[in-house]
């Protein structure tokens, strides 16, 4: 039998939920609709935190929490408002933190199902947050087959036939984790039979090996959601304890690749840098180019206004000439005549 581990959520499983949901047709947005726009970005944003991103979910709770004042009765906001609490959770390194994050994220989309409980949408965001929580904290398994079950029941586009598949390997093991395993086994048993994947195949095959000889029910150790939470609140129980030391441990691998990642963005900010100075240098040279253009142009210029210049002295320098040789005729005449 397969258990979910305290390590998942955040996990391989949490990880795929963009896979899960990336080919979901949510909503129309057109450019005139401000509610869709701001909308389908904290969706976007939210993928981005179920890949793992932190600030992404931090934007994605900050523009849902204020569409949800602007917006009130919108179930579907409601929902992604509480799966990033649950995503919120994930990336706290407390345990009571992350205990009371998911509760409240919970809570948020047991709401969003009861406002509009036959939304394929809003039970698919409830499903796979459950389904990412552990089971021995949460008891969010009959959640998970409640939701799968009414989704795959649901002749709509929110999942493609890939999509369907893999919901049907999840509802099988949500079946597996509380030990009703005639159950998991017909969902292995239906997967095997409607994909022609041999990777599918060879999991359902797995899977089903697994359950051989096993009891159609079998009683699991029960533990009580009242005593876990009140020793959560009084002591953080030792359960919770290793939850927070996995997280740790994870939170230390993540502030690494948030290092990698932050010298690899400097590196392309660099990079950038470079561009724009080469192209700064290229528009300069191209603009001393069209000024050592225009230069003969004013070379010439200014010794056309010279030979205009001396033209005009020559002109003048005529004129003055004619004038004086009109005045020695006249000086001329008035001698002769006094003689």
């Amino acid at each position: 039998m397969t258990n979910l581990n305290t390590s998942d959520m955040e996990g391989s499983d949490l990880n795929e939920t963009e896979n899960n949901l990336s080919s979901v047709s949510i909503l129309e947005s057109t450019p005139s609709d401000p509610f869709n726009e701001r909308l389908t970005l904290a969706i976007q944003l939210y993928m981005d935190g179920v890949a793992g991103n932190v600030t992404a979910v931090q934007e994605a709770h900050r523009i849902l929490e204020q569409l949800r004042v602007d917006y009130p009765d919108k179930p579907l906001v409601d929902a992604y408002y509480g799966s990033t609490m649950i995503l919120i959770a994930r990336d706290k390194t407390e345990a009571f933190d992350k205990l009371k994050w998911s509760k409240q994220g919970l809570k948020m989309l047991d709401n969003a199902v009861a406002a509009a409980p036959h939304d394929s949408m809003i039970r698919l965001l409830r499903g796979k947050s459950s389904y990412n929580l552990p089971e021995q904290h949460f008891y969010r398994t009959k959640t998970v087959i409640e939701d799968f079950t009414l989704v795959l029941n649901t002749q709509s586009d929110t999942l493609d036939t890939e999509k369907q598949l893999e919901l049907i390997y999840e509802l099988g093991e949500a079946y597996n984790r509380i030990g009703q395993n005639q159950e998991a086994a017909t969902h292995f048993r239906r997967l095997e039979s409607q994909t022609q994947s041999s990777a599918w195949k060879q999991l359902s095959k797995q899977k089903l090996q697994a359950l051989e000889g096993k009891p159609a029910i079998e009683n699991l150790p029960n533990f009580s959601p009242t005593s876990i939470l009140i020793e959560a609140t009084r002591s953080v129980g030792s359960a919770l304890l290793t939850w927070a030391d996995d997280e740790k441990k994870k939170e230390k691998k993540k502030e690494k690749k948030k290092e990698i990642d932050q010298q690899k963005a400097e590196e392309r900010a660099k990079e950038r840098a470079k561009e724009k100075t080469k192209e700064e240098a290229k528009e300069k040279a191209k603009e001393r180019v069209k000024e050592k253009a225009k230069e003969p142009a004013k070379e010439m210029t200014k010794e056309l206004a010279r030979e205009k210049a001396k033209e005009l002295a020559r002109e003048m320098a005529k004129k003055l000439a004619k004038e004086k040789a009109k005045e020695l005729a006249k000086e001329m005449a008035l001698k002769k005549k006094k003689k």
